[in-house]
């Protein structure tokens, strides 16, 4: 795919998807799929779904203190040769949301010239 808001002629389509209470989304870029492992070889995405489905288990609150623990063991630290991120969400069973009857929240991204801006807003 392309890279997002690098590219002002990109087009992306729209994907519609319910998360339930308690589920994840997890985004992150090709970075972390071009890490080296131990043993050499490149971090494939089934051993990444791997990596997460083990930290299923871990509070969101206490999964950003614990990620980059886990990449330290297993991942050669000469391959961060690109930039690696992650952005997890998760849907909270604990708190009441205002998202409407089909239970969409909506991320829009808004990129101008000036500056980039992320803005959230139920739907």
């Amino acid at each position: 795919g392309f890279p997002v808001g690098m590219l002002d002629d990109a087009t992306y389509n729209d994907h519609n998807f319910t998360l339930n209470e308690g589920e994840r989304l997890v985004l992150y870029s090709d970075g972390i799929l071009s890490c080296k492992l131990s043993n050499g070889l490149e971090l494939s995405q089934p051993k990444f779904a791997k990596i997460l489905q083990k930290l299923s288990e871990v509070s969101i609150k206490k999964l950003h203190q614990k990620i980059p623990g886990v990449f330290k063991n297993i991942i050669q630290e000469s391959s961060f040769e690109d930039d690696i991120s992650i952005l997890i969400l998760e849907r909270d069973s604990n708190k009441k949301t205002s998202t409407n009857a089909n239970g969409v929240l909506r991320i829009n991204t808004v990129r101008s010239a000036e500056n980039t801006n992320t803005q959230t807003e139920n739907a």
